[in-house]
């Protein structure tokens, strides 16, 4: 299975998740708040990888050098000198860090760059449009009345899913690895 996670920067706000089994069945989905609650989830349900939607390193400054490959490959991301960006990043590294230590798997992934490198051409703010796309080309039943962060989770946990088949699309540096879904 598959942990996909929409981190938020703060503990106050909640944090999407989606459970995917191999077979792309959504199994489980919900939201976090604090990090302890991720700690203990993954703790339980033992996934093959967790699939976070957040930087898991901070660059020199500005843009770190895999996230400088996709705005050259035409994917816009935020630098993590951003305060919120920054927030989000520590408190991602501390999660990936925390599971890494358990012995799990854990990647940075980027859903909005997924959606556009599978051919989305839609509107990235409408989420019936986004849940009609990952229907089409994945097949995943998506449940009814989810929030936003449960659907970047799923695009997390399906960009993890390409990773374990070997499909992904990764952008690799020396600072970073972020991989993005593949429609597979």
């Amino acid at each position: 299975m598959i942990l996909g996670l929409d981190l938020s920067s703060r503990e106050t706000s909640p944090s999407g998740y989606a459970l995917l089994s191999l077979n792309r069945e959504i199994v489980d989905y919900g939201h976090f708040r604090v990090n302890s609650e991720i700690i203990s989830y993954v703790l339980v349900k033992k996934p093959d990888l967790i699939s976070i939607d957040a930087p898991l390193s901070l660059g020199e400054g500005g843009f770190r050098n895999c996230e400088k490959l996709l705005l050259k490959a035409g994917y816009k991301v935020f630098p993590t000198t951003i305060k919120w960006m920054r927030e989000l990043a520590l408190r991602g590294m501390f999660i990936a860090n925390t599971l890494r230590k358990q012995g799990y798997r854990v990647i940075e992934t980027h859903p909005t760059s997924s959606l556009r490198a599978c051919g989305f051409k839609g509107n990235i703010k409408s989420k019936s449009t986004i849940i009609s796309f990952i229907k089409e080309k994945w097949g995943v039943e998506i449940p009814k009345n989810i929030s936003r962060h449960i659907v970047d989770a799923i695009l997390a946990a399906l960009a993890g899913y390409s990773y374990v088949i070997g499909e992904a699309i990764i952008f690799r540096s020396d600072d970073c690895e972020i991989v993005l879904a593949s429609i597979k």
